[in-house]
């Protein structure tokens, strides 16, 4: 019951940030947070709400919340990688990028690892050029 709620929260969340609405995806995030503290989606979703924003060290935030809930999960680490990349903190960039990179082989997502491998490229020409 309480998987099927969160999932129909992130659905609602995915729709509004699909339509650029970042600021309504925040409210159904911040009340995923609010109602699931313990579940690292909220938090990750917050991040991605920030992120949307511009407002990089908000998520950054909540990109680290959810990472204590759960610190296995590639996808929020690239997305801190890349919230750094725009600070251009190049070097926590390339280090959670690098995370993402490890953790997304031993999955055998050969998609997002070409993705990792592209934005560490970047990174590198970025902080280099």
């Amino acid at each position: 019951m309480t998987d099927n709620v969160i999932r129909d929260y992130c659905r609602a969340i995915k729709k509004k940030t699909s339509m650029g609405d970042y600021i309504g995806a925040l409210g159904i995030a911040d009340r995923l947070v609010y109602a699931f503290p313990h579940s690292d989606k909220g938090y990750y979703y917050r991040g991605i709400c920030y992120y949307g924003l511009e407002r990089y060290e908000d998520s950054i935030a909540n990109y680290k919340m959810a990472l204590k809930i759960d610190p296995l999960s590639a996808k929020t680490y690239f997305n801190l990688g890349t919230c750094y990349q725009q600070l251009k903190q190049f070097d926590l960039a390339l280090i959670n990028i690098g995370k993402a990179l490890i953790l997304f082989s031993r999955k055998k997502d050969d998609n997002a690892k070409l993705k990792c491998i592209d934005a560490i490229q970047f990174i590198e020409y970025k902080r280099n050029g």
